[in-house]
């Protein structure tokens, strides 16, 4: 019986490290992708975004996994917390401690990885965000934009002032 225990919390370790894994390149895209954003590389950027697309699809595939892992160990005991899903604690509290040590070293790991990658996701968006602001003030700029170029205020009429935008003064 011990056996079985063992081999069963080691598909769920091997889930949650193959995830770890995954999410460790999935982060190494997202870093290739924050060197893309700064380059301008918009090659790169839709090279890395489908990368990231075929690594979240691979990571939703073992989540699903461990799912069905936790639904057959928890219908296997007869588990079923009240009004919440099972957690890893639940797990944990089940198993001998070498097995309770391997799980939680996986889940550490995998734990680590999604933070660091949440922190570059952020990075990211802001880096995405500034970049297209920037943008957009460029364009107002080029197309007189009032609100973008200061020139007006709410009460001034487009003959008030000289052209101040690039094509105003070229058209």
């Amino acid at each position: 019986m011990r056996e079985v225990a063992a081999r069963e919390t080691g598909e769920l370790s091997s889930l949650l490290e193959q995830q770890a894994e995954l999410v460790s390149q999935l982060l190494s895209v997202a870093r290739e992708k924050t060197r893309a954003i700064l380059e301008q590389d918009s090659g790169a950027i839709q090279e890395a975004t489908a990368a990231e697309t075929r690594l979240v699809q691979g990571i939703q595939a073992l989540e699903e996994r461990r799912l069905q892992w936790v639904d057959r160990w928890a219908k296997a005991r007869g588990f079923s917390p009240e009004g919440r899903s099972v957690t890893l604690s639940d797990v944990l509290s089940q198993v001998t401690a070498s097995e309770a040590a391997s799980l939680r070293s996986a889940a550490d790991a995998l734990a680590g990885a999604l933070e660091e990658l949440l922190q570059v996701n952020r990075q990211n968006a802001d880096l995405l965000y500034y970049s297209l602001a920037h943008v957009q003030a460029l364009l107002g700029a080029l197309a007189g934009d009032p609100a973008s170029s200061g020139v007006y205020s709410p009460a001034a009429r487009r003959g008030d002032v000289q052209p101040q935008a690039l094509v105003d003064w070229r058209v």
